[in-house]
């Protein structure tokens, strides 16, 4: 039984420009014997042979001038300089830590502005304690009172209060 051949990805490569006689002869050689040692190889390459062919038959679309310059354009910055590459990706670099750096900020604002916002509205209880505190301290002296009737006597007769004395307005 003989051993199936296939081709490598390598070769697979290589194949259409085989196909198109565009292989140097050592590389073209060894596809050939590839072809002459397996069907299953010479399956593909006929394959790809007929797909071509077919391509062939479609109609060529026709393009603007606009399209060509632009192809054009772009073949010629991929023959760039290196020194092209450098600044180029320093200006990409650049502006990618700007957009993260803007982003922080954001971030950092959003969250400044948000603190600021529910420490002035979410009220604190310790808060409430330390300004009902004077009414804490004296809340057993309050309970003893009973009820605000004693209270309007004693606002109506303070005992504590001298008639002829004047309040002095500097106090």
């Amino acid at each position: 039984m003989e051993k199936i051949t296939r081709f490598t990805p390598d070769e697979r490569e290589n194949l259409t420009a085989y196909l198109d006689g565009e292989l140097d002869e050592k590389i073209a050689a060894e596809i050939e014997q590839k072809l002459t040692r397996s069907e299953v190889a010479r399956r593909e390459v006929d394959i790809l042979s007929r797909t071509w062919d077919m391509l062939s038959l479609l109609p060529r679309p026709e393009v603007s001038e606009q399209f060509s310059r632009k192809t054009m354009s772009m073949a010629r910055l991929e023959n760039r300089p290196a020194s092209w590459d450098w600044y180029t990706s320093s200006i990409l670099w650049a502006r990618r830590v700007g957009v993260l750096a803007t982003w922080a900020i954001a971030l950092i604002l959003v969250a400044f502005v948000g603190y600021l916002l529910t420490n002035r509205w979410i009220p604190e209880p310790s808060r409430q304690l330390v300004e009902e505190l004077p009414l804490i301290k004296n809340l057993d002296n309050y309970r003893e009172i009973g009820d605000i009737e004693f209270l309007r006597q004693l606002e109506k007769h303070d005992p504590f209060k001298d008639k002829d004395e004047v309040p002095d307005a500097a106090n």
